[in-house]
């Protein structure tokens, strides 16, 4: 099931995957740094440098994996990865653009309003508590599945997070998370944003990357995308090897393009007098010329097996 590579041509192609780990590891350090400059900008209550530097952590952390992923050839399990990146780019980009205090609270309260909405299942004496141990009876694990929590821990947790939206800073945004009214609002739908992302995408001028990248990543993700992964070959079917690096450069230019995009509107606000265009210049070659190579493909590996057969 393993992509195959000869014993011959092993290290030139390990040579092949580290060199484009290596460039989005380069992309990475570039876009940590960038983050540091938000850092150095936070004051105590400066709630929009915090969500920014929360999202940006998360695409570094994401992009970590998919250069680990990378240098082993494992390109579809990326997919995820980058969807999450994607998603997360765009809030940087939404909470730089305007109303920054009002969108960067809108994201705080929309996950402490996720952790009560679960907080109250977990509590057997809330109607979301009484409503899902009601649905649990025929569940494989039972109407006790959440109960890992006591009533009382339960509780206390929801007081907790109350108190964190009463705190000043947020009291507006979770003001109009309570006037929107939807159970699955979207944080930026908040303060008369836009409701779906693909709306988001469109307001920031991302429309193209959510049409040509976001739904394939979707459909990896929800697995309804498979039929790619099938080759008919002498009256059968053959599967897709794992860890094949069919696709590798898409990945490559994404993951590459989505760090520098982001560290270089980073730097553009934080630390426009710095040298960051040349590094990201620098750094956009580098993703192009690796990216112009061709990259093994799948069906080209069987037919090798084919040959040696």
């Amino acid at each position: 099931m393993l992509f195959n590579v000869s014993e011959q041509t092993r290290s030139q192609y390990e040579t092949f995957l580290q060199a484009r780990s290596a460039v989005l590891n380069d992309c990475i350090l570039f876009l940590d740094e960038a983050c540091k400059k938000v850092g150095e900008a936070y004051k105590v209550g400066g709630i929009t440098e915090l969500a920014m530097i929360a999202l940006v952590r998360h695409v570094v952390e994401c992009l970590d994996g998919v250069s680990v992923l990378v240098a082993r050839g494992s390109v579809l399990p990326c997919y995820p990865l980058l969807r999450s990146i994607f998603d997360a780019s765009l809030g940087v980009m939404y909470i730089m653009q305007d109303d920054s205090v009002n969108r960067a609270a809108a994201y705080f309260v929309f996950q402490i309003r996720q952790e009560m909405a679960f907080m109250e299942r977990c509590d057997p004496t809330t109607n979301s508590g009484v409503e899902i141990r009601r649905e649990l009876k025929s569940d494989i694990a039972g109407p006790t599945a959440l109960d890992g929590l006591s009533t009382q821990e339960a509780q206390k947790h929801l007081a907790t997070l109350q108190a964190d939206l009463d705190d000043a800073i947020l009291k507006n945004a979770d003001q109009a998370w309570i006037t929107k009214n939807k159970k699955n609002a979207e944080w930026y739908s908040l303060f008369g944003g836009p409701e779906h992302l693909r709306d988001l995408s469109k307001a920031l001028f991302y429309l193209s990357g959510y049409e040509l990248h976001y739904r394939p990543w979707c459909r990896q993700v929800h697995a309804t995308d498979t039929l790619k992964n099938l080759s008919e070959d002498f009256d059968s079917i053959r599967f897709r090897p794992i860890r094949c690096p069919s696709g590798i450069h898409d990945v490559l230019r994404s993951a590459g393009v989505f760090a520098i995009t982001l560290a270089g509107r980073l730097y553009g606000k934080y630390d426009p007098e710095s040298s960051f265009v040349r590094r990201y210049k620098e750094l956009e070659e580098q993703i192009k010329t690796l990216a112009s190579v061709k990259a093994p493909a799948w069906e080209d590996n069987l037919s090798e097996r084919r040959e040696r057969t």
